[in-house]
């Protein structure tokens, strides 16, 4: 294979524009800089625009932040409502939403094809919400928590896990003008009558997207992002920490990023329960490193687009290296020399498994992938940039 080389920008956060595009439903006169064409963005989109004609029926296809951060934005307002969506995102824990739709007095009904719902508007004035399986539920809320009648107290009951993607969700609410007040530890108050300001707001470029293709230039060539933020509050970004501590050749300036191959990469210990998107790229990043790496807080990776941890470790097998669960460490045992693994991957719907097989085509694999289109979900424009050379 070539080596790798890009110069040029990267489209923006699905994971902020679709947080924006359910606040600007509150407020129309919200103008929303930079564009996304890939499935999550596009299916918010259509989803929205159908509600704000008075359609009831709408597609989410295999996106659960379109599923889940509508659900609770149809459910603001009396009506009857159904979201279609693909069986891989139905299988998928929801019993986080349902609860809150139990306590909020919505009538809901799961189908073969997709989520009922039948509401008079939230009735509820506190809720309790459970986030071991996802932070989406409590950032939908915090999404939907304009206008409210009456306040709205809300507290977290577990652990949460990705709690930088709700972290990011309070930043992009407070931006937007919402007053949150916390009134404990893990529980905060809405005030009612709130409205989002009708502002500009500028969506940076995607950060999973971003480590993609900075992973394949740190093992086979180079790229010069260029639209790349100064500071981002995604929880991704957090790829150059870990860069450095892996030897791998980066450099910011301004709005740039480079990346350059690397050699002697090296091992990584790294808690990832919040940023689970970073996994299946990082695994193979590690299994180019000269040592042994260790990765806690893993859990969750089974609930996502496929059994994420276990297709990550098919993906290691296929590369011939060592890999092992050990307690609540995924322990990867890297080495330095290139893959020689040859044959067809099948990512199993999974977008972020795509990516990491043609980066580790990129780390000296043969590997065919199949199912390519699967990356439209968030990255439509990753096999135009990675062969285009």
């Amino acid at each position: 294979m070539a080596d790798f080389s890009y110069r040029g920008p990267i489209a923006a956060s699905k994971s902020i524009m679709n947080r924006a595009l359910t606040i600007q439903s509150y407020n129309s006169d919200i103008e929303i800089v930079g564009q996304s064409s890939c499935d999550d963005v596009v299916l918010m989109k259509a989803a929205l625009e159908q509600f704000q004609r008075g359609e009831t029926s709408f597609h989410c296809g295999h996106a659960g932040t379109v599923l889940r951060f509508l659900a609770l934005r149809v459910s603001r307002q009396p009506g009857e409502w159904t979201l279609l969506a693909s069986s891989r995102l139905l299988s998928r824990p929801q019993m986080g939403l349902f609860k809150i739709f139990q306590q909020m007095g919505v009538t809901y009904q799961m189908t073969p094809a997709g989520l009922y719902i039948q509401s008079q508007g939230w009735r509820g004035h506190r809720l309790k919400v459970d986030g071991e399986e996802s932070s989406q539920f409590l950032s939908s809320i915090f999404l939907n928590a304009w206008d409210l009648p009456t306040d709205l107290e809300i507290e977290l009951e577990t652990h949460l896990v990705s709690r930088a993607y709700f972290e990011l969700t309070e930043e992009i609410a407070q931006r937007f003008g919402m007053r949150i007040e916390a009134v404990a530890s893990n529980v905060w108050k809405i005030p009612a009558h709130q409205k989002p300001l009708a502002i500009q707001f500028e969506i940076e470029p995607d950060m999973s997207s971003c480590f993609a293709i900075a992973a394949c230039a740190a093992l086979g060539g180079s790229c010069l992002i260029k639209n790349f933020p100064r500071e981002s509050q995604q929880p991704d970004s957090v790829f150059r920490n870990f860069f450095t501590k892996m030897n791998i050749d980066w450099l910011q300036e301004g709005r740039t990023l480079q990346v350059r191959q690397s050699k002697n990469i090296k091992p990584l210990q790294m808690d990832v329960n919040n940023c689970p998107d970073v996994v299946p790229v990082l695994a193979v990043l590690l299994a180019r490193a000269e040592g042994i790496s260790r990765l806690t807080g893993f859990g969750h990776l089974v609930h996502k687009e496929s059994n994420r941890l276990r297709k990550v470790q098919e993906l290691l097998t296929h590369l011939g290296r060592r890999w092992e669960i050990d307690g609540a460490e995924f322990v990867i045992y890297g080495e330095s020399a290139p893959f020689v693994a040859l044959g067809t991957v099948d990512p199993d719907e999974d977008h972020r498994m795509a990516m990491a097989a043609q980066v580790a085509n990129f780390g000296g694999a043969h590997l065919e992938i199949a199912h390519k289109n699967v990356v439209n979900k968030s990255f439509p424009e990753f096999w135009s940039i990675v062969e285009a050379l």
